[in-house]
């Protein structure tokens, strides 16, 4: 008998003819055999039988997710064997998962921001893209930052939540012009109800106009309940109106002042075009096309009872004045 490569010829008086030993099959991996521990690699033997790895396994591929150096023995129909080379796998403990420090509040109003920064000075890709130890949010959303190390393992922190309210839509519409010699103007008009209005001669809701000819800027500012603030802002124009007054005002008359319903309004002078009528808050209420007469009669019956302003506008003239409804 003869043995070659551990097979051996069977007894006689020939020669001796071993059989062939095959060669070594190749081991193909799925990816990198350096993992990060809860991860694997597949190894596979280029033989599709006859396969023996050295963790025990017989099947054509093994997933391998602990550290060692794995071969495979490959034996052929003719009982003959050959076995590669060990496979070295590394498995890489996780790091740590870094922790976000957070600058200030969580929650505030549009237009601010907050700083969040990870423990960890490089490595960071933030669940809003950025690869930068510390981000500036402006968006409500759940922010957390995955931290990768040398061997390209990597953790993510826990979330932080920040939330961002909105502002309030805050609107304003007053009287955009009024007299100096008119009573002082209530303002209202602010939306949403409950803000506070500042400006030159206002106090409370009130603008007192005697504060003289001129454009004056009013403000109205609303907080709501997250505590965001916005405001809205527009100008009131002070006529003197004196001089109009004195013109016109022997030509016109408005009676019965005060009234309980029908006004009358006449013109010994010129034709009357438009009559405007203003609450004391400086919303216009009434606002007629006349087209060109000397005498007109409104019904004020619907009216509440207070004081109006009146303003009797024909081709040259202006007359304001005030109507008491009783």
């Amino acid at each position: 008998t003869q043995t070659v490569g551990g097979c051996t010829s069977s007894a006689g008086s020939g020669v001796a003819t071993p059989a062939a030993v095959p060669s070594a099959p190749n081991v193909t991996t799925s990816g990198s055999t350096s993992l990060c521990a809860g991860d694997s690699v597949l190894l596979t033997s280029s033989q599709s039988t006859g396969n023996v790895w050295s963790n025990g396994a017989s099947t054509n591929s093994i997933s391998v997710s602990t550290a060692g150096v794995y071969s495979v023995t490959y034996t052929a129909s003719n009982g003959c064997s050959a076995t590669t080379s060990g496979i070295a796998v590394t498995v890489n403990p996780l790091p740590s998962a870094p922790t976000i420090s957070v600058n200030g509040p969580t929650t505030f109003c549009q237009g601010g921001s907050v700083n969040l920064t990870s423990s960890q000075a490089n490595g960071n890709v933030w669940s809003s893209s950025e690869t930068t130890q510390m981000i500036s949010v402006t968006s409500s959303g759940n922010y957390s930052v995955t931290y990768t190390d040398a061997n390209g393992c990597s953790a993510t922190s826990a979330s932080t939540s920040v939330t961002v309210n909105p502002l309030p839509v805050v609107t304003m519409s007053i009287l955009d012009t009024t007299c100096a010699n008119y009573s002082p103007i209530t303002l209202t008009q602010g939306v949403p109800a409950g803000g506070t209005y500042s400006g030159p001669s206002v106090t409370g809701n009130q603008f007192d106009p005697s504060i003289g000819v001129g454009a004056y800027t009013i403000t109205y500012s609303y907080t709501d309940a997250n505590n965001c603030s916005a405001s809205a802002s527009q100008n009131i124009v002070v006529d003197g109106c004196a001089s109009i007054e004195e013109f016109s005002k022997e030509n016109i008359s408005i009676y019965p002042n005060p009234t309980f319903g029908t006004v009358t309004i006449s013109s010994t002078g010129g034709e009357i075009d438009v009559v405007k009528i203003y609450d004391a808050a400086g919303r216009l209420v009434q606002d007629m096309s006349v087209g060109g007469k000397k005498s007109i009669q409104l019904d004020m019956t619907e009216y509440s009872s207070g004081v109006y302003n009146i303003e009797v506008v024909g081709l040259t003239s202006i007359y304001r004045t005030q109507l008491f409804k009783n």
